[in-house]
Parts: structure tokens; C-alpha cells; sequence
């Protein structure tokens, strides 16, 4: 993760808190500070961080916590000073604007034409025949509540579009971190569907989030390293290559968490996985090989028959 996402995810956590954190709680909660470092390690690079922040001009203020502790410091950012005021814009300029983004064929100005139409529009208004949405893009304020919920410990619930699916369907999730990468939001947390851990891409949300009253019960594990995750969820999951292995009953366990769907057969059972590098999928298949009756598409049977004969040429020479 590069410095600028590492400011982003820092900036949204700090405009996201009802009260000041510490350094020792922005650490945990931030995607981009490396957990395994030294203490000093990270005070450098947070102060390093809050140098660039306060150049750009963001409101970062220091208050003091509780000085009874060592770290009596926490950190905020005023929102009445970061936020801009809304735009009061009445119907014939929302009109010229709407007009403006539908001129830029260029995808990158269109885009940039469109992100400004849905900041400064009024939903009270009809916006019929206006050709843009007006509304804030739904992964940004889903991630908005879902840091209030972590910090809160409360369970959320959304309904969720999986690749390859048809239908969203509702999940209900015990939060523990999200992470800003590549542009895209994504969450990881306890799935009670599936009963373990989980990944998601906030833009594949198709519902708003809902925060409940359920205090979360599955405590992020100490170990957890969220761009670990995030980064091998990515590798295995998020591309556009699609597995099915028929696997044997209560086998490959490694394979079956992958899996976006397990068809439960009455002599094997049918996984579907959904990666985008080949090469780490095709490992996690021969690692256990031997409970697996069948692999498509040809391609990743090939790769899978090409990490087999590669690692017995190995160990035979």
C-alpha cells in the first residue's frame, strides 16, 4: 500500500470516531501500518503522516486523552472545518451541469463530471431527465457507518452481490477492519452464514448498511493482518477466472474456504471458486490433489498437471 491510500484509510478512521484516538489505537485500526514493526518504526512514519496531512491543510488536531497515561495524546479531525458547506444550486444550474457531464465523452473527464452532479445534487428535487445520479456513491457511505460500527463492536448486515451470482444475498457480519486499496473499499469480518472469516468489496454492496444492537462475540484475531487478507483475497477471488473442482465428502479444506459456493452431492461435493492469478490457485489444488476428482476450465487442469510433475521433477532430481 502506497503513502496516499495509507493517508486515505488514516483520514476516513479520524473523520469516523466520535472521540480521540491514540497512537496506539490509529496503529490497530489503519490499513498501511505495518503491525509487526517496531514502535519506533511506526512513531516515525505516523509522524511523518501527520506532517503531509497538515500540509495538504487538513484540519488534524492533537488533544489530550487522559494524563494519567503515558500516551496521553488523541487525535481528530474537526469536520465542520475539513467539510465543505453544501452547494445551494437551483434547478437550471443542476441542469447546465447535468448538460456538461453528458458533453465529456471522455471517460476519465465523464467521470469527473458525473462525481461532481451527485455531490452538489438535492435529492428533494426531481431529477428526472437530469441523465446523472445525485446520490453519494454507496460504497463511500457504506464505509463511513461500518467504521462507526467496528468502533462501536456492533453487528452489521447488508445484502451483497457474490462474483458469479445472480441475486444479492443478505449477509450479517461481525466488522473488524476496512481497508482503502487500489481504490476500492473492502471489509473483512466474521460471516454468520459461513461461520468464519470473510472478505468484501464494498462495490459489490447492494444495500445500504445497517448497524444492529448485537455487540460482536468473534474478536478480530491478534495475529490479523488486514492487507494480508485483502491481498490474497484479491489474488484468489476478485478476477475473472471461475473454478469447478468436485472434490470429495469433508476433504480439501483449503479449497472449501475459497469457495464462493459448496453444492453438497451425494457422493462428492462441487466447489466453485472465483480467482484471478491462476498460478496460486492451481497450487492450492495440488497441495491436496489426491481428494480432488475433477478441475475445469482445461486451462487451470493443465496448470494444476504442470505444478505436479514440476514439483516431483524437483524432489527426484
Amino acid at each position: 500500500m502506497n503513502a496516499d491510500e495509507r493517508h486515505l484509510n488514516l483520514i476516513f478512521v479520524l473523520m469516523n470516531t466520535r472521540r480521540p484516538l491514540t497512537r496506539d489505537e490509529l496503529r490497530a485500526k489503519v490499513g498501511g501500518y505495518d503491525k509487526d514493526a517496531s514502535d519506533d518504526a511506526f512513531q516515525r512514519m505516523f509522524e511523518r503522516d501527520k506532517v503531509a496531512l497538515r500540509k495538504s491543510r487538513i484540519p488534524l488536531e492533537t488533544v489530550s486523552v487522559d494524563p494519567g497515561f503515558n500516551d496521553s495524546d488523541g487525535y481528530l479531525i474537526d469536520r465542520d472545518k475539513f467539510l465543505l458547506p453544501d452547494l445551494q444550486l437551483d434547478g437550471d444550474d443542476r441542469a447546465i451541469l447535468a448538460e456538461a457531464a453528458k458533453v465529456w465523452t471522455d471517460s476519465q473527464f465523464a467521470q469527473l463530471a458525473e462525481r461532481a452532479a451527485e455531490k452538489i445534487g438535492d435529492s428533494d428535487e426531481d431529477d428526472a431527465g437530469l441523465g446523472v445520479s445525485l446520490g453519494l456513491a454507496l460504497d463511500q457511505g457504506s464505509a463511513a457507518t461500518l467504521f462507526s460500527a467496528i468502533e462501536d463492536g456492533h453487528v452489521v448486515q447488508f445484502e451483497y452481490l457474490t462474483k458469479g451470482d445472480s441475486d444479492a444475498k443478505l449477509r450479517v457480519v461481525e466488522p473488524w477492519q476496512v481497508l482503502l486499496s487500489g481504490r476500492n473499499w473492502y471489509l473483512v469480518g466474521f460471516d454468520h452464514s459461513r461461520q468464519e472469516q470473510r472478505t468484501f468489496k464494498l462495490a459489490r454492496f447492494k444495500s445500504s448498511v445497517t448497524v444492529t444492537q448485537d455487540q460482536i462475540t468473534h474478536p478480530k484475531p491478534s495475529d490479523f493482518d488486514v492487507m494480508t487478507v485483502v491481498g490474497y483475497w484479491l489474488q484468489t477471488q476478485d478476477g475473472e477466472g471461475i473454478a469447478t473442482l468436485s472434490v470429495e465428502h469433508k476433504a480439501a479444506g483449503n479449497l472449501r474456504l475459497l469457495a464462493q459456493e459448496i453444492s453438497v452431492g451425494a457422493k462428492h461435493d462441487v466447489l466453485t471458486i472465483h480467482y484471478a492469478n491462476e498460478d496460486l490457485v492451481a497450487r492450492d489444488i495440488a497441495a491436496v490433489v489426491d481428494a480432488v476428482l475433477s478441475i475445469e476450465p482445461k486451462t487451470l487442469r493443465e496448470k494444476v498437471d504442470r505444478v505436479i510433475r514440476d514439483t516431483m521433477g524437483r524432489h527426484s532430481s
